[in-house]
């Protein structure tokens, strides 16, 4: 529900099954239907359910676009996610710009997203951070069984390509409770750094930096722990795909129809790669190429990740700019 100026009224989006209805009301108490979207467009792998309508103005210009979020099994990644229509809103129907299927997220373990209101003309979106397949499943975490995404700023944009996409970074807020522990430019050796971290450091923890790729065609961010288990996260110019590959990164039966190893096509080819990966324990978010791909996946190693591992597949490839920091609880 959300206050439509231009008619001084109420708006709400409420899901149907296969397809959302549009209302609208003068004092949130009586309400009448203005219209149907979504029978026939778009993805539909399971109930359409979790709707949200929002306004983003495309960054650097004054053109305001409408967001329609869904949430709905059959993402790429397994399971369900949020996919978004970019269109026109009047105050009683919905018009896409085009009916292509795109995803806010990559991951496996990004559902039922929703932004709030108030927030002083920012778009704050939060999601929960788990994922219908493995719901029911025994999830090997103590006290709480889920989560929820970290907070994230929605922006439009259009960059690299004629075509707008929605853009998410992590809230700017989480600043405050980073503090470094690592601010270098590693020296690769043989097209590989690597860094050991003292116990916990790493285990909440985000981790920053821009690659320059010149000839090398892959790039690998892992996480790891001294059993050999690690989760890779790995960007491949020659297939134009960014990977998150959990096959070895410890415990996963309860998975289910998740993929253990997804995909996130990389449209173009980039010589320059900037990567943010936030790591707390069991959560891995990547924002890629300044947050216009994210995933988010559930990981569980039999013990925490306390090793960082980057390779560069070429010799002219560097790594810049690379930032660790500590994240404090929010628990107090």
């Amino acid at each position: 529900v959300r206050w439509y100026a231009p008619e001084r009224k109420w708006v709400m989006v409420v899901s149907c099954h296969d397809h959302v209805a549009f209302y609208s009301s003068p004092d949130l108490k009586h309400w009448s239907k203005q219209s149907d979207f979504g029978k026939g467009v778009g993805s539909h792998g399971g109930v359409w359910e979790c709707p949200d309508l929002f306004p983003l103005t495309v960054k650097g210009t004054d053109q305001v676009k409408w967001i329609l979020t869904i949430n709905n099994g059959g993402s790429p990644a397994g399971g369900g996610g949020t996919q978004y229509f970019i269109g026109s809103f009047d105050g009683r129907h919905f018009t896409p710009d085009d009916h292509q299927v795109r995803w806010l997220d990559g991951g496996t373990d990004e559902y039922a997203g929703i932004t709030w209101n108030n927030t002083a003309g920012r778009t704050l979106f939060i999601g929960w951070m788990n994922n219908w397949p493995a719901a029911d499943k025994d999830i090997p975490s103590y006290i709480w069984r889920g989560g929820m995404t970290l907070p994230m700023e929605l922006t439009l944009r259009k960059e690299h390509d004629t075509s707008l996409f929605v853009a998410k970074e992590p809230a700017s807020e989480l600043k405050q409770l980073e503090h470094p522990i690592m601010i270098k430019h590693p020296r690769l050796s043989k097209d590989t750094w690597s860094e050991s971290f003292k116990k916990g450091a790493l285990s909440s923890s985000v981790t920053t930096f821009t690659a320059t790729l010149g000839d090398a065609q892959k790039l690998a961010l892992s996480l790891r722990n001294n059993l050999g288990q690690h989760v890779d996260i790995t960007y491949d110019r020659s297939s134009h795909r960014l990977i998150i590959d959990r096959t070895k990164s410890g415990r996963d039966g309860f998975h289910a129809e998740s993929a253990l190893k997804h995909s996130v096509e990389i449209p173009g080819d980039l010589s320059t790669v900037q990567m943010t990966v936030f790591y707390d324990r069991s959560t891995l978010e990547v924002f890629f190429d300044n947050g216009r791909w994210v995933t988010t996946d559930l990981v569980f190693p039999t013990k925490l990740y306390n090793q960082l591992k980057i390779d560069v597949a070429g010799p002219s490839g560097k790594i810049e700019n690379l930032l660790v920091s500590h994240i404090d609880s929010v628990w107090r």
